[in-house]
Formats: structure tokens, C-alpha cells, sequence
């Protein structure tokens, strides 16, 4: 996977500037259990807030440096707070077509000037298109899993992400398999149920 190195540039952002890091790539090098948890929307919180918006119009002119097309369509608003000082804290989620794109997140802070700097770029540079329609079920995934993994193993529940590894780009299921305190990850192709990567030798907290 190509490291993009770091540029930053101040552009005029309504009455505020952007500082801009922008270095694309997933980060994957820790297993820890944390890693495995997908990002889920709170129910609550707007589709796109006023600050959230303020974001994305400012990267709309500069996509192709974060290797977006589109960023209203191409960013999920996850996460906003507000800290002691007034400041705003956003976390977006990468996603294609609806689909999350594994790794892929977006950290913004709002300063209460109206100014933005991006904290975290963790955008994942997609090198191709592909299907977001997987031709398995959820149960055929997590029965293609078991069937790796053998018995006595519990699948938990089969989410679909877009996994991609250099020119690699995959729809797959990311699918946990518990069996007492032990875990395992499985990324299975939800094309073809061929696996595309095992994380093994987690300690499960259940």
C-alpha cells in the first residue's frame, strides 16, 4: 500500500481556515479488540450537522487530495461533540455506496472561530469500483466461516464492509467467531466465500 505523504495548506473556509493533513491509508498493524469494532451511528444524530457541513464543503474542492470524488456521498457523520472549550470534535466514516469502508475514518476539529484542522486522515485510497451487492446471505457467509474454522465455534453476526489492500479491493463480511473466551475475525469474500483474512488468537471479553 502506497504511504501518501503529508501536505499541509490553509484555504479560506467561510470566515475560517482549514489546515489539512492529507495522508490516506488504513491502519492496520495492532490486533486488538477494538479494532473489530465497527463504527455505528448513534440513532440520534443528524444525517449532516451545520459543522458537518462546514466540513464537507471545505473538502469538496479538495477531494482528490483525501482520494475522494465525492464527499457528501462518501462520508457518514458518526460522532460530534463538543468539548469545555467550545471546540467541536467530528469523526466521519468512509463508505461507498452506503458500504463502510474498513479503516477508513476522517477526525475533524472545529475551532469556535469557525476554523477547521484535521486531526486524523485515515481516508483509504479505493484504486477500483466494485459490486456493493454481495451475491451471499449472511448465513451463507457465516456457514462458509464455520465450515473454515470447524466446530464448536458461535458466529456472531455477518457485517459488510469494503476491505482493500493495495489494488485488492474486496466486498466482504466481517464475521467474530466466539468459542468460550476466544475470538476470531474473519473477513470472507461475500462474492465468491472464500476467506480474505483471519485475525486469530483474540481474547474475547464475553
Amino acid at each position: 500500500m502506497k504511504t501518501w505523504s503529508c501536505a499541509v495548506w490553509m484555504i479560506a473556509v467561510l470566515t475560517g481556515a482549514i489546515v489539512a493533513c492529507a495522508q490516506a491509508g488504513a491502519q492496520r498493524d495492532s490486533i486488538s479488540i477494538d479494532k473489530f469494532q465497527s463504527p455505528e451511528p448513534p440513532a440520534t444524530l443528524p444525517v449532516v450537522s451545520p459543522a458537518a457541513q462546514q466540513v464537507l464543503r471545505a473538502l469538496q474542492g479538495h477531494a482528490a487530495a483525501y482520494g475522494l470524488s465525492d464527499p457528501h456521498a462518501q462520508l457518514k457523520l458518526v460522532d460530534e461533540q463538543t468539548d469545555t472549550q467550545g471546540r467541536k470534535h467530528l469523526r466521519f466514516m468512509q463508505i461507498q455506496e452506503g458500504v463502510p469502508v474498513w479503516g477508513g475514518q476522517l477526525l475533524v476539529q472545529m475551532e469556535t472561530d469557525g476554523s477547521l484542522e484535521f486531526t486524523n486522515n485515515a481516508l483509504v485510497r479505493l484504486s477500483k469500483q466494485i459490486s456493493v451487492h454481495p451475491r451471499l446471505t449472511p448465513p451463507e457467509a457465516h456457514a462458509a466461516a464455520q465450515r473454515i474454522i470447524g466446530e464448536g465455534w458461535q458466529a456472531d453476526t455477518a457485517e459488510l464492509f469494503i476491505y482493500a489492500v493495495g489494488d485488492d479491493v474486496r466486498l466482504i463480511y466481517n464475521i467474530a467467531l466466539t468459542q468460550g473466551f476466544y475470538k476470531e475475525i474473519y473477513f470472507i469474500d461475500a462474492q465468491t466465500g472464500v476467506l480474505v483474512k483471519r485475525f486469530a488468537g483474540i481474547q474475547s471479553t464475553r
